[in-house]
């Protein structure tokens, strides 16, 4: 599943952009449907997509364009799986995504209304998973010569870092994670390496990096996570991070060291080590 807090600056400063993904599975009208944003998923239920879909044009929101729609076989329909993203404008300050946890509370409080005892404790069950989906998880292991991360659309970044003498790869894998490649270990993300890159959702440091440049991921308005490998936190320099939803994710042994280092408190309350929950 696509993680999906996304925010893009639109051509004037005084709004901006973000973006919501909808997921919808299942047969029959009601599809279990999921929303992602800001790093983590909120389960609605089984709810129709026009139901879905007027809940989220209360708050503002409105389709940007379909990735998946329904599959049917001539006139029968086959099990359906929506991708939707839509978008909402919103000005400097505001929250666009308040509201949308509540939709699982009343998703929730509808649910221990109307069932039986025995699923209103596969009720409770469902608040202990969604805590642990909560949980900062740990990346999958990241080699010293490359930078792994995902981007709004599923494929390959477009960044200055592409520029680098010792740049030799960039590809999307099978819808999962772009790779940008080295030809040595690393051990810097340079100035303005993916500034202004507004597609970019997450991004993986490699261990062996130990300066992240001046505005190395600034205007990455889409940002919602970079997981930094090295248990040292690298000198980081002048805004270098500007979104203001990123997460940043530590080894968990390290995260006092970087919520106290020069540049990193500036995030303290935006750091958190694997296995925590946020």
């Amino acid at each position: 599943m696509l993680a999906a807090a996304l925010l893009a600056c639109t051509a004037t400063a005084q709004t901006q952009t973000a973006y919501l993904d909808l997921y919808q599975r299942g047969g029959g009208q009601h599809l279990k449907t999921t929303l992602t944003f800001d790093g983590s998923p909120v389960d609605l239920g089984r709810r129709s997509l026009g139901e879905t879909l007027n809940l989220l044009a209360g708050l503002g929101w409105e389709v940007d364009q379909t990735l998946v729609g329904a599959n049917r076989v001539m006139f029968f329909p086959t099990r359906h799986k929506f991708h939707i993203i839509l978008r909402k404008v919103f000005r400097a300050g505001e929250n666009p995504f308040e509201g949308l946890h509540e939709l699982q509370g009343s998703y929730i409080e509808a649910d221990y209304a109307a069932h039986t005892p025995r699923e209103k404790t596969q009720g409770r069950r469902t608040d202990a998973a969604k805590t642990e989906r909560n949980a900062v998880r740990p990346p999958k292991p990241t080699a010293n010569y490359e930078i792994r991360y995902k981007t709004y659309k599923a494929s390959p970044v477009k960044a200055n870092v592409l520029q680098h003498p010792d740049f030799a790869e960039n590809v999307y894998l099978y819808d999962e994670h772009g790779v940008i490649s080295f030809r040595h270990d690393i051990a810097e993300i340079p100035a303005r390496a993916f500034q202004g890159c507004s597609e970019l959702k997450t991004i993986v440091v490699p261990a062996s990096v130990v300066i992240i440049g001046d505005a190395a991921f600034a205007g990455c308005q889409n940002l919602t996570h970079i997981y930094c490998m090295a248990t040292t936190p690298p000198e980081l320099g002048n805004t270098a991070i500007t979104s203001r939803y990123c997460k940043i994710c530590v080894p968990a042994e390290a995260a006092e060291s970087y919520k106290t280092a020069d540049g990193w408190s500036a995030y303290a309350d935006r750091i958190a080590g694997y296995g925590s929950e946020r």
